[in-house]
């Protein structure tokens, strides 16, 4: 064991049976002055104390980190959020990897070979023809949940560092896939009445997936008021404006089907992608029942993807910031720009240009830029 000063404390810190233990010794003092030596020689019998299994001393070994996940951190924090399937996903990448390991005997090392493992895999999306490496941004979201489950573990008395804490996070650009407006009119027209109601309320709303899937009409929409409340993250509920267009929009899915879109996700996304793939036509001949006209394809269309344009034509809009970080269910007015500051500049820009700061003008008379009203 050794001396670790926390505070101005002295603790006796070590490995004893695979264990991980830091006791107060219960001195204070610089090194080498009386207190220290007195800490060196508590140290020693706290040591003996926990050899021996003196008062209790001896604890449980530390898990691994399969074990920690499926019996504490799966069952006691991730099934408070709104979707835990997530976290599973990011797991099931991890475990195969780091699941063997004890959470001491994770190193920096270990945790920057699983993030490259990960930049070189492959994207597991079944509806691309030509599959392409994870986006860097998966691979940082899968960096900073993988860092809150060994915080966690910390914080559970389990496990005395992070390694993933001395792991910088890599700056990366947000995609910014935007649904244009003549790609909005041939995806409509492609999908059925159904999902042609889904698409513009989510165009209209800019809700997250899971969270148009968790609205219950009696209890959450209020169409008088204009109003639906929907369950984001971490179980967090909003109100959500609704704009003028999509009250008799939603009338007319409740009249018809008498829910809104409770189907599996996969099922939505996988609606959205068949819209967008390219369709051969019908070769000569076949019955009419079975013919099939052609079909051009657009880019690849998510539910994230309508979220994303409605940010976007909110700001073009005329709407403020603040506003679209409220609707959107950020934590913070920051995530919002990080999201958005390119269209941000581009407003700002625009608006620039419309304001009258009083500076002089420039006038050009072939290739030579003068200011106007200087002499010539």
């Amino acid at each position: 064991m050794y001396l670790s000063n926390r505070s101005g404390v002295w603790y006796a810190v070590g490995k004893i049976h695979g264990a991980l233990y830091r006791v107060s010794t219960g001195y204070r003092g610089p090194s080498g002055s009386k207190a220290y030596r007195l800490a060196q020689r508590r140290m020693v019998d706290i040591e003996h104390a926990i050899r021996n299994g003196v008062h209790g001393w001896l604890t449980a070994p530390i898990p691994t980190l399969a074990t920690y996940w499926t019996e504490t951190y799966r069952p006691t924090y991730t099934v408070q959020k709104r979707a835990p399937e997530r976290d599973d996903q990011v797991m099931a990448h991890a475990l195969p990897m780091l699941g063997n390991l004890r959470l001491d005997e994770v190193k920096k090392s270990d945790c920057e070979r699983y993030l490259n493992e990960r930049r070189r895999a492959a994207h597991a999306n079944p509806t691309r023809r030509t599959p392409g490496r994870v986006s860097e941004g998966t691979v940082q979201r899968e960096r900073s949940f993988l860092h809150a489950v060994f915080q966690q573990a910390v914080e559970d008395g389990v496990l005395d560092k992070n390694p993933w804490r001395k792991i910088e996070r890599v700056p990366y650009d947000v995609r910014d896939r935007l649904l244009t407006e003549s790609e909005q009119a041939v995806l409509l027209a492609r999908l059925s009445p159904r999902y042609q109601r889904f698409v513009v309320f989510l165009l209209g709303t800019g809700v997250r997936l899971e969270e148009c899937r968790g609205i219950h009409p009696a209890r959450d929409l209020k169409l008088d008021a204009r109003l639906v409340r929907v369950t984001g993250k971490f179980g967090k509920t909003r109100d959500v404006p609704l704009p003028a267009e999509l009250v008799p929009i939603l009338t007319e899915q409740l009249n018809a089907d008498g829910h809104l879109w409770p189907q599996n996700p996969q099922r939505l996304r996988e609606v959205l992608a068949n819209a967008c793939r390219e369709v051969q036509p019908s070769p000569a001949g076949t019955r009419p029942q079975y013919q099939r006209k052609a079909q051009t394809p657009i880019p690849h269309v998510s539910p994230h993807t309508l979220r994303h344009t409605f940010g976007w034509r909110w700001l073009k809009g005329g709407g403020d910031i603040y506003g679209l970080s409220k609707i959107l269910g950020h934590e913070s007015v920051a995530v919002t720009e990080k999201h958005y500051a390119r269209l941000l500049n581009e407003d700002l820009r625009a608006k620039m240009d419309l304001v009258d700061l009083g500076l002089p003008k420039l006038a050009t008379k072939g290739k030579v830029i003068r200011w106007k009203g200087h002499a010539q």
